[in-house]
Parts: structure tokens; sequence; C-alpha cells
């Protein structure tokens, strides 16, 4: 960068240096998504407020948008932009009932929570990208298939250190394997039904192929594994049940052969943990660091 003294008596050139090391800063700070038409939040606040935005303004549809490090952005309406990005010490909440339409990429370093708002994904195969670190916290206002696009119309990648959260899910029949193409890093899992009830969600195996590197985490819910008996050798890299509420099943109902459990650590905490549930067949399960039980129903 050139010093004050070496500009002195140009100052026009002074200012087209500085417009450009402006320029140039920018872009090695946002990601390749982010070119002309961006906006970054460079202060905390309400997405409406256009001060907080750099440019200033309230972003479009057809804007690509970063929710800026250290800042917190609550929605308070409908909006639209092309491409989404958190960055790691950012934090998005969507206001509840409102309604955010992304028409390109969603990239999570940071924190995003739906908080009973509502997302539309408005073109079928765009990445959803959970980084190392980053969360996301599914918790749609109205939970069904037709307002699940995030997860059906999407291509995702969770990285081995990344967090899912599942607040609830539009049918406990279909498996979260099936609407995810790739690996999870730590998943946590909640299935509330009806009158303060949590259901089974059967995830018919498909753990054992769409691998959870971190913890599987069960808060307010009943994970089973399989119930077809096709489960041969699964491995989680840990398995927490954080309360009473808490229930894992890892085979339900007869498996005519064995199976295998491989986990690195278990923590049950009040929960229920069942290696084989209601039927006939032999469970192993491997535990290669910490098996931790406090007064919990395991069988």
């Amino acid at each position: 960068m050139l010093t004050h003294k070496e500009v002195k008596g140009n100052k026009r050139c002074s200012t087209l240096q500085f417009a450009i090391g402006f320029i140039l800063l920018i872009t090695t700070i946002l990601p390749d998504s982010v070119t002309a038409g961006s906006k970054i939040s460079i202060a905390s606040g309400n997405w409406e407020n256009p001060a907080i935005w750099n440019p200033a303004g309230i972003p479009a549809a057809g804007d690509n948008v970063v929710i800026g490090n250290s800042t917190t952005i609550v929605t308070t309406g409908n909006t639209s932009v092309q491409n989404l990005s958190v960055f790691q010490s950012g934090n998005l909440t969507l206001g509840q009932g409102t309604r955010m339409t992304i028409a390109g990429n969603i990239t999570i370093n940071g924190r995003m929570n739906m908080n009973k708002g509502l997302i539309t994904i408005s073109s079928t195969g765009r990445p959803f990208k959970i980084a190392a670190g980053g969360t996301f916290i599914w918790d749609p206002n109205i939970n069904t298939s037709a307002e699940a696009t995030l997860f059906t119309s999407c291509t995702e990648n969770f990285e081995i250190n990344s967090n899912l959260i599942i607040k609830n899910w539009y049918n406990y029949t279909i498996p979260l394997g099936e609407k995810v193409n790739g690996n999870f890093g730590n998943l946590e899992i909640n299935t509330p039904g009806g009158n303060n009830s949590i259901v089974e969600w059967n995830q018919n195996n498909l753990f054992e192929s769409h691998k959870i590197f971190g913890t599987l985490t069960i808060d307010q819910g009943w994970v089973t594994l399989d119930k077809s008996g096709s489960i041969s050798n699964t491995t989680i890299g840990n398995i927490e049940l954080k309360n009473v509420n808490s229930v894992f099943y890892a085979h339900n109902g007869t498996h005519t052969g064995s199976f295998n459990l491989h986990c690195s650590n278990i923590a049950n905490n009040g929960g229920v943990f069942y290696g084989l549930n209601d039927g006939d067949g032999n469970v192993t399960i491997h535990v290669v660091g910490i098996l931790q039980y406090r007064k919990c129903k395991d069988h």
C-alpha cells in the first residue's frame, strides 16, 4: 500500500489507489459467490434495516447476502436472495412465520435458526453446506413435505464437525438419510408428537451408509436405526441420550442374524437405550471410549 508521503502532491492518484485497495480487500474477505450485487451485514439488527448492510440498503431478490462476523440478524418479513452465506461468528434467525426464498447456494459457517420460519428453495440441485463449526436448526413453521424443499431440493454437504439440529420432521416414516445425499457431522434429533409425546423415527438402516461422524444426540426424541433386519455393521461416532425423553433402539423387532454397532462413546442421561427390542437376534455393541449411564433404562 502507498504511504501518505509517497502520494503527496498527487491526490487523484491517492484516491484511486485507495479505491483499488479497498476492492481487493473485500474480494479476499468475501467468498467467491459474493460479487457485484452483494450485501454483507456490518451490524446487528433487523434484516429490513438498510443501515446494517454494506452497501447500504435492504437486500433484494438476486442479491448475494452474507451475514458478517459478529453480527446477529433477524428477519421480520418475507425475504428473497440469490446466494446466502453465514460467516463463522455470524448469526441469522428467521422471524416466526416469515419466509426466506433462496434461488442459489446456502453456506453456513456460523449459526442459522429457522425459529418457526419458512425456507423455500426455488430450484433443484442447489448446494446446502454446513461447514465445520457451523450450526443449522431445522424448525419450520409449517411441517409438510411441500415446506421441506431445503432437504428435498438441495444437494447437502455436511462437514465432519458441522451441527444439524432437527426439531421436528414432516413425516416420521421417511428416514432422514433418504433426503440427505452424504454424511453427517453432529446430528441432534427431536421427534415431537401430539399431546407432549414423542414418536418413533425409523431410519431404515440408512445411517449405515450415510454415516454420523460426530455425535448423534437424542433430545426429546425416539430414534430407531432399523426395523427391517438389514442392519449389519453400523458405526456412529458417539451417542448421547440427553434426558428421560430420549429413546434409542439399534433394532426394533426380530433380527434373523446378528449385527454390530460401533461407537467411540455412549452417554445415557436417564433415557432408554435398547440394542435389540421386542424380538430375537444378537447385537454386539463395541464402545472404544466411555460408556456412561445415569439412571437409564437399557437392555
